[in-house]
């Protein structure tokens, strides 16, 4: 709200629907016309910024997925009694890393790509299964977050007038 001078309950109003379809499909990429829709209408964000930014954010930017890479490795030691020491967090930490830049944009996506963080830190990989179990309502959760995120990049980038006094 600072940063771009737009208000938050605006910003959400607009944003509500791209937010809901993300929640409801699991991607980002299935979300990717509402917003473009609501940077359009709603926000008024320039479409040379918007169709740069949101597609952009919507096949790299996976703040959403790397935190649940994060815990999910920590959840997985923690329940195999494994010890995880400050080097095991930092393979972990780099593995996650670069795992969420490759996180396909289809539900459960960021599981998968959990496979090279568990070889890196010596997890058993049958604990991909236990999460696959529970991702499905944290993966409505990540992606609505996701989407949140890529519309709120694209405001901040996006060239705004003076606020009127």
């Amino acid at each position: 709200a600072l940063i771009a001078r737009l208000p938050a309950s605006r910003f959400l109003r607009a944003a509500f629907p791209s937010m809901f379809m993300g929640f409801s499909a699991t991607s980002s990429m299935a979300a990717l016309p509402n917003m473009l829709d609501a940077a359009d209408k709603d926000l008024q964000i320039p479409r040379p910024v918007s169709s740069f930014v949101l597609p952009l954010g919507a096949s790299i930017n996976r703040a959403g997925s790397a935190l649940f890479q994060a815990g999910a490795v920590m959840f997985i030691a923690r329940l195999y009694g494994i010890e995880f020491g400050f080097g095991h967090m930092l393979q972990a930490g780099v593995a996650v890393f670069l795992a969420s830049l490759t996180v396909a944009a289809v539900p459960s996506g960021s599981v998968i790509s959990l496979f090279p963080a568990f070889q890196a830190t010596g997890l058993p990989i049958a604990g991909l299964s236990i999460l696959m179990g529970l991702d499905r309502v944290s993966d409505m959760f990540r992606t609505m977050t996701n989407v949140t995120g890529h519309l709120a990049t694209a405001v901040v980038v996006a060239p705004r007038a003076p606020a009127e006094h």
